[in-house]
C-alpha cells in the first residue's frame, strides 16, 4: 500500500487478493523423481484517492451543511481522520462509505475581536465575546499581571480560537 505515496490516501477495505489456480511441475498422478515446484499466482489490488482530491470533496460537501447558515465557517474538514467503511464492486463501479467529522462554527474575525476587546476590562471583553453566537468560554490573560484592561494597539493584542468539537 505504500506504492501510492504520500500524496494519496489509501482505500484498505478495497484490499483483495486473487490467486491463480497452483500448478504442479509434475503432473497429477504422476511420479515425482526430483524436485517438485507448485507455482501459483497472487494479484493484489487496492484502491486510493487524492489526498487533494479527498479534501475538495470534502470541504464541498461540509459548504453545503453550513449554506443558508448565517456566519459560519470551516475550522477543521475533518480529511485527516477520514474513514472508509462498506466498500463493495459491482461490475465496472465502485462505491465505499466515507466518514469525516469536521467541525464548523461562527465565522469570527481576529480583527474583530481585537476591535471588540481594546481598551475593555476583563468582564467586559468576556460579556461582549461570549454574546457572540456559537462561543461558549472566553478567557482573557493580561501580561505583566498587575494590568488590568485590554490595551488600545491592536497589535498588542493576541486572540487564540480553540475549536470544541461541534457540528
Amino acid at each position: 500500500m505504500s506504492s501510492f505515496g504520500d500524496s494519496a490516501t489509501v482505500i484498505t477495505e478495497s484490499y483483495v487478493e486473487n490467486r491463480s489456480d497452483p500448478s504442479s511441475s509434475v503432473a497429477v498422478d504422476g511420479e515425482a523423481t526430483g524436485a517438485v515446484t507448485l507455482k501459483s499466482t497472487i494479484t493484489a489490488s487496492a484502491l486510493a484517492i487524492d489526498k487533494n482530491e479527498l479534501k475538495n470533496f470534502v470541504e464541498a460537501k461540509l459548504k453545503e451543511e453550513i449554506s443558508g447558515k448565517k456566519s459560519q465557517r470551516i475550522y477543521d474538514n475533518g480529511v485527516s481522520k477520514v474513514a472508509f467503511s462498506q466498500f463493495s464492486k459491482a461490475r465496472n463501479a465502485q462505491t465505499v462509505r466515507l466518514t469525516a467529522n469536521g467541525k464548523v462554527g461562527p465565522d469570527i474575525k481576529e480583527e474583530s475581536v481585537k476591535d471588540q476587546a481594546k481598551g475593555k476590562s476583563y468582564g467586559e471583553v468576556q460579556s461582549a465575546i461570549e454574546s457572540i453566537n456559537g462561543v461558549e468560554d472566553v478567557d482573557v490573560k493580561f501580561s505583566p499581571f498587575w494590568v488590568k484592561s485590554v490595551p488600545k494597539d491592536i497589535n498588542k493584542i493576541n486572540v487564540e480560537f480553540k475549536i470544541k468539537d461541534v457540528k
